[in-house]
């Protein structure tokens, strides 16, 4: 899967990308940049303030993955299409020059179970 092409870019002043909007009849309904709801379907500033408080930074944070099993990992890449995570036990993914590390790909929207660890 992809997102879909018909949900709106949102976009921050430099430009960057940092989530989408779906139409829903008359409503807009907020996502991530993963493809996840940010709340339900209202109002255009409505959405678009969800996604604009959720912003990039949730990216950066170390993240839970149920892969049968939890696992820590790190998000390495976003595309429209996929994430890319690494393997982050004990912090091995923020290592310069760590061994090579166990990686994951998934479209998106994202359909496995990813929370932030916290």
């Amino acid at each position: 899967m992809v997102i879909p092409e018909e949900w709106i870019v949102q976009r921050r002043s430099d430009g960057e990308v940092v989530g989408y909007v779906e139409m829903v009849g008359d409503a807009f309904r907020p996502y991530d940049l993963l493809g996840r709801p940010l709340g339900d379907a209202s109002d255009w500033d409505a959405a678009e303030t969800a996604i604009d408080e959720t912003g990039l930074a949730f990216l950066a944070e170390p993240h839970l993955v149920d892969l049968g099993v939890e696992r820590r990992v790190r998000l390495t890449e976003v595309t429209r299409a996929h994430v890319v995570m690494v393997a982050d036990e004990f912090g091995a993914a923020q290592s310069v020059g760590s061994a090579s590390l166990e990686t994951w790909v998934f479209d998106l929207p994202i359909a496995q179970n990813l929370r932030p660890l916290r």
